[in-house]
């Protein structure tokens, strides 16, 4: 979950008038560890620190809420410290930022950066599970991983990396196939012993210049589209019917009659708010979908491709594969984190 850290983590999360604050405190050294579990008034969970060196870690924290009402998570980015946070499992999420109108949708193809001085909520609703792992890195460590290289500091980052402009909004990323290879890494290291610190930290920077990468492509991206606020309410509209109707969508021109915008403010409107194409959006949520039919062990691959759309068995394993990194089959009974199969 995306947490408060520094050396130092605190979580204060409450649920039907209970509240817990949780402390977690490493050494300010490498391979310092430490764990707290969820009270069981809030859920069933907990949050681990490991420190990798005085500047990276990464906090990796899990929780299902128990009964029938949510859980909810307050984040807080200190001064000087990023976090990129990824999303690790099929169920999505949401995180309202202090200050935002919308709330972040966070699911298992989306990664946040969070900048310095960054607030806001995460709610945990009842009966799902929710996983993330939040890369804590020292904004003076990503200065100089451009400036040691002569390169140039994305614009997005800039006023974020001089706290000239607290709370900066960073543009969300796509978590892809090879970044969640890494991450599983990291998690699940083939190495251990003295040699471990060393890979991971090695490993966090491989994540960061994947994910840096991301918005060094922003820069050259066109000027932005004007949008009033009737657009952004049109523009939520569409998502809306999207969401309901992922496994059999309108067309575009469809689409843009029923919510009442013309088709070329729909599209380019859509992909400038929601960060991807309304294609793009609709491909993800039928597979996310997929993805928990397969893990629930509901149905095998051919009746997921079937349930959420897909005519054909092929175009569906190609694209499932290039969203998450590993195989529809390998996916059925949770196995979702494991390697692709031989």
């Amino acid at each position: 979950m995306p947490v408060s850290c520094g050396l130092d983590i605190h979580i204060e999360l409450t649920r039907d008038g209970v509240r817990q604050r949780i402390d977690l405190e490493c050494a300010d050294q490498a391979a310092s560890y430490d764990y707290r579990p969820f009270a069981g008034e809030i859920g069933d969970g907990g949050v681990e620190l490991v420190m990798l060196s005085h500047d990276i870690g990464y906090a990796h924290g899990w929780c299902r809420v128990r009964g029938e009402t949510v859980a909810k998570a307050r984040i807080g980015v200190p001064e000087r410290c990023f976090q990129f946070v990824f999303h690790l499992c099929a169920e999505p999420s949401s995180i309202q930022l202090d200050g935002a109108r919308h709330s972040v949708p966070f699911g298992v193809r989306d990664s946040l950066l969070l900048c310095p001085s960054t607030t806001g909520t995460q709610i945990f609703f009842p009966g799902k599970r929710a996983e993330e792992i939040s890369f804590l890195v020292d904004a003076a460590l990503i200065e100089s991983l451009f400036e040691e290289r002569g390169a140039t500091i994305p614009r997005s980052l800039e006023a974020a990396l001089g706290c000239s402009d607290r709370g900066t909004p960073v543009p969300p990323g796509i978590t892809t196939g090879e970044m969640r290879r890494t991450i599983n890494d990291i998690l699940h290291p083939e190495l251990d012993g003295s040699l471990l610190a060393i890979y991971r930290e090695a490993k966090v920077h491989e994540l960061l210049a994947l994910r840096l990468g991301q918005n060094s492509s922003l820069d050259i991206a066109p000027r932005r589209l004007l949008l009033l606020q009737r657009d952004l309410n049109l523009l939520d509209h569409a998502r809306e019917v999207l969401e309901s109707r992922f496994y059999d969508p309108p067309t575009i021109p469809e689409l843009a009659r029923t919510v009442g915008l013309n088709r070329t403010k729909l599209k380019a409107g859509f992909k400038e708010v929601f960060g991807t194409t309304i294609f793009g959006f609709v491909r993800s949520r039928r597979l996310q979908h997929a993805l928990q039919l397969l893990q629930a062990g509901s149905c095998n691959v051919s009746e997921a491709a079937s349930r959420v759309g897909y005519r054909s068995l092929s175009a569906f394993t190609r694209a499932f594969h290039a969203e998450f990194g590993f195989s529809a089959r390998s996916a059925r009974g949770g196995l979702s984190g494991s390697r692709e199969d031989a």
